[in-house]
């Protein structure tokens, strides 16, 4: 319960062998809240050997053009930003296959940053909205303010597909 209102969230997992379990879960699905580890752009994953940052971007692409999921409020979460920081001071963005673009100060966290965002964006072709929130989740206030604003978010898309307020 967040500010008295009930929500219901369920962890897809990351795991390639959770993501046949998702289906069950779309008919009820109101918003995708997607998160993506900011810092993972120089690693791989475990199953799979293919860089985080790469996969998190195939993934969010995926769900941006699910059918399923066309009526449900897309939330990006660009999540270990601290983190994201830090390693820009050793390791730019473009060692990631999907970054590779970038032609910004390789040490600059908000132009960085930006350029991630605009590569997620870039994904959904789908014309749907997609909130970002910039966010480290050690940082409470930082949550707290995200999550009213999700919860604003969720709540204003439910009235409007309900017909009680019109766009």
């Amino acid at each position: 319960s967040i500010h008295d209102k009930d929500f219901v969230l369920t962890d897809m997992g990351g795991q390639y062998s959770e993501r046949r379990k998702w289906a069950r879960a779309y008919s009820s699905a109101t918003a995708v809240l997607f998160v993506v580890g900011l810092s993972g752009y120089n690693q791989v994953t475990d199953e799979s050997s293919e860089n985080q940052m790469v996969e998190s971007m195939r993934l969010f692409k995926e769900i941006c053009e699910n059918e399923e999921l066309k009526e449900c409020s897309l939330i990006l979460f660009l999540n270990k930003r601290d983190i994201f920081e830090d390693k820009l001071n050793q390791t730019p963005i473009t060692v990631c296959p999907a970054l590779s673009g970038y032609k910004g100060d390789p040490k600059d966290y908000k132009s960085s940053l930006a350029y991630v965002k605009k590569c997620f964006l870039s994904l959904n072709d789908t014309g749907k909205d997609v909130y970002v929130h910039e966010t480290c989740a050690i940082d409470s206030e930082n949550v707290e303010r995200i999550f009213r604003s999700v919860t604003e978010t969720v709540v204003t898309n439910d009235l409007y597909k309900g017909g009680l307020i019109r766009p």
